[in-house]
């Protein structure tokens, strides 16, 4: 029989023949003899090794095949390395690990880049709702209210307005937008480029707080949510442009839409605008699908974008959140709009510490029926959709986490972006 890898330690295991009880020793700290139940044969670690505490490995039994092998504490699902079974299942790791990538973190914010992120996150619900303009000047005045500071800005631009699909349906109102803001700040000249996703419009087409009916697809006579059905197709999927991790299907789906339009025009932009710094934002869903766009854009392009969600939902199982962390949120740049000067972090999570959104959606369900999950997004039923959501069953292995570095605004706000755009930007 060939030798066996584990997927989780990448340790070298050997299948050896049986022992019986009676010949069989008592384990030593450093070598553990197991047996699988449904084989005449059992597998243990080819060569001696330390104890397994010292060097952070645990040991489970196979749900499948109960073959009892050893994982790392710091994986929170882990495969069987038994050739004739390979199952996928939790580790029971999950709260310890989420404890240490969700934990609140304190750091200087960039105030006059957090502020417009959050201005612009808020104003496009108003432009694809009510076709309410974007109204940069007031942005930037509650800005100089709230910081005591000049702002520098000195001219702004609408580089792109971009609708969204997802399954087939289209949503033809505001889903995307590029803003470039441009000013001086002492004698240095910058550009910062905003990519604002909208959030998920779940009121109906004609109703009063969504009269353009913004989120819906009614195309064919019939109306289809398109943000609503995303928010639920929450099976894990491989990123495309990085390999080794899985990100939320639905929200992969809306961004895939739009993504090599953001590509191309982040990438134009940044030729015309040579030192050009770029910021992704939006506030739920939207803050979701930004959270996609800056770890797509880190790994696609030569930009290195800045990203700072509003109540954002879990994105990506353990693998993207570090990669995310590694390569976003643990580096830190100078942003050359904020008159402080100084060096900010790339990646921050702000949060509710009350918000259904951020703190649920731990994992995703476990039997996901497009159709009846479009039925309950056409519903516009917001207590409905949550009571579907808590009793539907949820899957054991994919794990989501929100990407770090998570920083708390508030206790109160229950996910509401108007709370959080008045806590960072001030009231209108």
């Amino acid at each position: 029989m060939e030798d066996v890898i584990c997927a989780q330690s990448a340790e070298i295991f050997v299948w050896v023949p049986a022992v019986s009880t009676s010949d069989r020793q008592k384990p030593s700290k450093n070598r553990q003899r197991v047996r699988s139940k449904k084989s005449k044969w059992q597998i243990e670690p080819a060569g001696q090794g330390q104890c397994w505490g010292e060097i952070g490995m645990s040991s489970i039994t196979c749900s499948d095949c109960d073959l009892r092998f050893r994982f790392s504490r710091e994986e929170d699902t882990c495969v069987c390395p038994n050739p004739r079974c390979c199952k996928e299942q939790p580790t029971g790791m999950e709260d310890r690990i989420r404890k240490k990538i969700e934990k609140y973190v304190n750091l200087d914010l960039p105030p006059m880049t957090v502020g417009r992120a959050v201005g612009f996150a808020a104003a496009i619900y108003e432009f694809s709702t009510h076709n309410d303009r974007i109204d940069v000047g007031s942005i930037e005045n509650r800005l100089q209210r709230k910081t005591g500071m000049a702002t520098g800005m000195e001219k702004s631009s609408l580089k792109m307005v971009a609708t969204r699909a997802n399954g087939g349906l289209v949503d033809n109102r505001t889903g995307l937008m590029i803003y470039v803001i441009s000013g001086t700040t002492g004698h240095t000249s910058w550009n910062t480029a905003f990519v604002v996703f909208r959030g998920s419009r779940g009121t109906p087409g004609g109703d009063d707080e969504n009269p353009q009916g913004a989120g819906w697809d009614d195309s064919t006579g019939e109306s289809h949510n398109l943000d609503w059905a995303a928010n639920f197709t929450n099976a894990q999927v491989a990123a495309p442009w990085r390999t080794g991790v899985k990100v939320h299907k639905g929200f992969l789906e809306i961004y895939s839409s739009v993504g090599q339009l953001v590509r191309d025009e982040v990438n134009k932009l940044s030729a015309q605008m040579p030192g050009l710094q770029v910021v992704c934002t939006g506030h739920s869903l939207g803050a979701g699908l930004a959270t996609l766009c800056a770890h797509d854009l880190q790994n696609s392009t030569a930009i290195r974008p800045f990203c700072y969600p509003f109540c954002p939902p879990k994105t990506g199982n353990l693998a993207f959140a570090r990669d995310f962390d590694l390569n976003i949120a643990s580096r830190v740049e100078p942003l050359y709009c904020e008159p402080k000067g100084g060096f900010y972090s790339r990646g921050i999570s702000f949060v509710q510490s009350s918000d259904p959104v951020s703190w649920g959606g731990k994992r995703g369900f476990k039997n996901i029926r497009p159709r009846r999950i479009q039925n309950i997004a056409d519903s516009g039923n917001t207590l409905k959709q949550g009571i579907y959501s808590l009793k539907k069953t949820k899957s054991k292995i994919d794990i989501y986490y929100l990407a770090p570095n998570v920083y708390k605004v508030s206790v109160l706000g229950f996910h509401s972006y108007k709370k959080m755009e008045s806590d960072l930007l001030g009231s209108r």
